[in-house]
């Protein structure tokens, strides 16, 4: 089995577990003066009971295929723009943050960004006026802006190349087998 059909059938089993809890909801119950949807209470009760069991088996083969999932993304090595770095690493690195936390790559980013003349713009705006004969201050780079732009490019082609690479690995590689443990 490929990544991609594992990540496809953890989904559909999801599926087929909801519909389940459906099924198990509307059947666990009967009120004593109706008759039951399948027939009979002792029907209706291995029914429920068969449903459950199959939610239960279906979360052990979706925990089995989340861990092997997971094991594959540990064990299967990458080369993007010269680096060799486990998928686990490579998603890590291209995910976007949904929250406050701040991933690999916003962080990688993050490092480029900083090299900027942003505080010295506010504290330059802040400061009160000076006498007409005193020159203006001005704001000094104490970085080279060209090799900073270039490197915050660098790191964007390789966030791109990253995606475009699990794309093709996660349809290409085999899903390995987790140890028990």
């Amino acid at each position: 089995m490929k990544i991609i059909e594992a990540l496809k059938e953890l989904k559909l089993i999801t599926k087929k577990i909801s519909d389940n809890n459906i099924r198990i909801s509307q059947y666990a119950a009967v009120i004593s003066n109706e008759r039951p949807p399948l027939g009979d209470e002792e029907t209706q009760k291995k029914a429920v009971a068969q449903l459950l069991q199959s939610n239960l088996d279906l979360w052990d083969y979706y925990m089995k295929l989340k861990r092997d999932i997971e094991y594959t993304n540990i064990m299967t090595q990458i080369d993007v723009g010269g680096y060799k770095i486990p998928i686990s690493t490579a998603i890590q690195l291209v995910r976007k943050s949904g929250g406050r936390e701040i991933h690999m790559g916003d962080l990688k980013r993050s490092i480029w960004l900083s090299l900027s003349t942003n505080e010295a713009d506010a504290r330059l705006r802040r400061m009160p006026p000076l006498a007409a004969a005193t020159e203006l201050p001005k704001i000094i780079p104490l970085f080279d802006e060209k090799k900073r732009n270039e490197d915050l490019q660098k790191w964007m082609e390789i966030t791109s190349r990253i995606s475009a690479t699990l794309e093709v690995v996660n349809a290409t590689a085999d899903l390995i087998e987790a140890p028990e443990f």
